[in-house]
């Protein structure tokens, strides 16, 4: 690989974009602002969920059990907020995308002594905030995750 490419590829993880990129970015995604707000707490809701009601590796051990009880939690996000006419879907590619990342990164991680809640919640915070700086390689983690969810969103009730 060689200088230029490494540069590129270094720059895509760690410099940070402009807010002038990030605001061209957000009108190109069609990112509604109000969205961003309300899909971040969804996602922080289910990570407090998830994290909350887990019994333990000792508990909750084959893949089976890890599924059923993060089925338990969606289930459990999804009922909240429709309590607030806030309705989404709760089979879609959002849900396989957010299962998909609490197995790898939550019920497979060992080092959950490590604290691997707080840099879960930390992460998400900051990717889905709107007004946060980011790289463009958080911009395209933003970006998948606010195109799911929005996908599966009842748009409705705007």
């Amino acid at each position: 690989m060689g200088k230029q490419h490494l540069n590129k590829f270094l720059d895509y993880f760690s410099k940070p974009l402009t807010l002038e990129q990030i605001d061209y970015l957000n009108s190109l995604n069609n990112v509604v602002c109000e969205r961003v707000e309300l899909f971040e707490n969804f996602i922080l809701s289910l990570n407090y969920m998830v994290n909350d009601t887990y019994l333990g590796e000792d508990v909750i051990i084959t893949d089976e059990e890890k599924k059923s009880h993060f089925n338990w939690c969606w289930k459990k996000n999804i009922e909240n907020f429709s309590k607030e006419n806030i309705i989404f879907k709760i089979k879609g590619e959002h849900y396989y995308y957010l299962l998909q990342y609490f197995l790898q990164l939550f019920y497979d991680n060992e080092n959950k002594a490590d604290d691997i809640f707080g840099k879960i919640i930390e992460f998400w915070r900051r990717i889905m905030s709107h007004n946060s700086i980011k790289s463009k390689s958080d911009y395209d983690i933003f970006a998948e995750t606010y195109k799911l969810l929005d996908k599966y969103f009842n748009k409705d009730l705007d």
